[in-house]
Formats: C-alpha cells, structure tokens, sequence
C-alpha cells in the first residue's frame, strides 16, 4: 500500500488568536502603580498675636493702685468695694445696700462663671447676708483657660500651647489619617496660623482669628486604592 500524505488545514478562530498573541506580549498585564503614601505628618502652629498674651503673666499682688483685690471669704459693706484679681474691675457695695459688678447691679446675689466681657473672662460669686454686708463666695484668676492642641493619629494627643508649636508624628503608611483640632479655652482673641505637612510637603496652612470659645478642626485621610 502507498502512503498517503495527508494535507489538511487546521482552522483557528480570529479571537483565540489574537487572545493568545496578546498574552504572549503581555505576560500577566501592566503592573499596577503603587500609591506612595506619606510616613510622617508634621504639625506647626504659630501664636501670631503681638506680644503672645498666652506667655504673659500677671504678678501676685494683693493690691493694685485702685485698690484691694477681691479673695474668697471677704465681707465688704456699704461704700466698700475690692477688683477682681489682675484688672481694674471693680465689685462695689453701694450706699443703698447694692452690690455693682461689671454691668449688672444687683440686691441679693450675683454669680458668673466664666462670663465673658471685654475679651476678659470672669468667675465671680457674692451674696448679701442679713447683715446688708457682702460675703465673696468665689472669685476667679485674671485669666482662665489654654490654648488646646489635639492631634490624633494612631491615638489621641493633647497639648497645652502657650508658645509656638513644631512636632512630627508618625503615619501608618497603608491607612493613613490625622485629624488636629484647635480649642481656644481662654478668655482672648488670638490670631493664629496652623499648617500641616506631609513628608514636608504643606497639605494645608491657615490664618485665623480664633475669639474665646471657638475652635479650628481639620481631618486629612487616604485609604491605599
């Protein structure tokens, strides 16, 4: 028997072939590109208020040219007054058996805490006796409160500032966030200017006139895609 050479022709769909040539160039795809996530966050805030009314002291004086400084426990009368420690405010007895304080005049009793006036924050509490004599129940200092920095990262971290401010802290690199929040809790009005960088780049930087009372907060977050 002769051999027989057999000549067939084997046919490939178009789409196999291609798919197959495009997985030869290919290989596994494109690599995907890395999204560089910063490592460590730098927080700076400046106290832009000229002199830094956070760096000042009062001194300790029981009296002051106008006259004694109110304390706990005193007893004043009629035509007697004292002020209220580092100002010229004064709590006055009248002669009709008042007592004036700040703007208000009053027969029986006052009690601020924390009241604001003047950019001046006062505690002050005093009743009359049946005596018609004024007793000072508490009185406060010539200044209350902080500047409050909180920066949270990994956890939650809290600074009184009274000068300016420069830290680092440390990032997680693959889930990244910090929040920094500014609570001014004294009795002025502060200028201030914060910024936040990234690996010493500046993410953000702000000027604000912060009033007794208000806060800044910023958040900054990256999740790795």
């Amino acid at each position: 028997m002769k051999n027989r050479s057999l000549n067939r022709t084997i046919i490939v769909p178009l789409s196999i072939l291609i798919a197959s040539l495009f997985s030869i160039g290919c290989g596994d795809g494109l690599p995907e590109t890395a999204t560089v996530q910063p490592e460590t966050a730098t927080v700076q805030v400046e106290i832009l208020s000229s002199p830094n009314p956070l760096t000042t002291v009062e001194p300790a004086v029981e009296n002051n040219p106008n006259g004694p400084v109110c304390k706990t426990g005193d007893i004043l009368g009629p035509g007697q007054s004292c002020f209220y420690p580092g100002t010229d405010t004064a709590f006055s007895v009248l002669n009709n058996g008042n007592a004036h304080f700040l703007y208000a005049t009053v027969g029986t009793g006052i009690t601020m805490l924390g009241t604001l006036f003047n950019d001046q924050r006062y505690t002050f509490v005093a009743s009359k006796r049946d005596d018609g004599f004024w007793e000072i129940k508490e009185v406060g200092e010539s200044s209350g409160g902080e500047l409050t920095l909180s920066v949270t990262t990994y956890t939650k971290q809290t600074f009184a500032i009274t000068q300016d401010f420069d830290q680092d802290f440390q990032l997680d690199p693959d889930d990244w966030r910090i929040s920094v929040a500014l609570f001014n809790g004294t009795s002025y009005t502060l200028s201030i200017r914060i910024t936040l960088l990234l690996d010493g780049e500046v993410e953000f930087g702000e000027e604000e006139l912060m009033t007794p009372g208000t806060s800044i907060s910023r958040t900054r977050t990256r999740t790795r895609y």
